[in-house]
């Protein structure tokens, strides 16, 4: 990853985790990073429910065998 900021509130932190209990289902069984990146004046943010749920929907995975 290219950011330089390598950090995450621990708020964010907690309402990620939060959203990854309600968000989804049981059936559900992923793992994923989290990164934070500036937010440019104007653009909204989606809240960690929101954000979860768009990221589930997409079914993304990545490949961590190096």
């Amino acid at each position: 990853m290219k950011n330089e900021k390598r950090s995450i509130s621990r708020a964010d932190v907690a309402n990620l985790c939060v959203a990854s209990l309600t968000v989804g289902g049981p059936e559900e069984s992923v793992s994923f990073d989290c990164i934070t990146r500036p937010v440019a004046d104007g653009q909204s943010v989606p809240s960690a429910e929101e954000a979860l749920a768009a990221f589930l929907k997409v079914g993304q995975t990545a490949n961590y065998a190096l």
